[in-house]
């Protein structure tokens, strides 16, 4: 009787090896911090709108002042540092460059460059935090 009892029992399951525990811990380190930076990018899209507001505004003041002195829109490749409109975007927390690109017709277009994804936003942020506490 006790030899069909033990037949009948499931087998014992084996136990996971430190390796495969390492491996579980960092798939949900993973995916916490995916969850985490989604979360933080929705939370801070109203200062990225924000900044991109800002900064095209800015651009917009500092391009009527070319034309004001010049007759004419200043064209610039994307960059982050403009000495003819003395723009310098270098301390911006999203948006890191800009292009503006003259038209014709005393018109031009303004393109923002920058850090807009949660991915990229987590990185720059924890980049920031790093080098406040050097």
């Amino acid at each position: 009787m006790d030899d069909i009892a033990q037949e009948s029992s499931k087998p014992a399951k084996p136990k996971d090896g430190a390796i495969v525990k390492f491996i579980k811990f960092i798939l949900y380190v993973a995916i916490l911090s995916v969850v985490a930076m989604g979360i933080y990018a929705f939370l801070v899209r109203d200062a990225i709108r924000q900044e991109g507001d800002t900064m095209i505004t800015y651009v917009n003041r500092m391009q009527d002042l070319y034309f004001a002195m010049s007759g004419r829109f200043h064209s610039t490749p994307r960059t982050s540092h403009d000495g003819t409109l003395g723009i310098d975007m270098s301390n911006n927390r999203f948006f890191t460059a800009f292009s503006t690109n003259s038209t014709g017709d005393a018109r031009y277009e303004v393109q923002l460059y920058g850090r807009t994804n949660a991915f990229t936003i987590a990185l720059g942020d924890l980049q920031r935090w790093l080098a406040s506490r050097r």
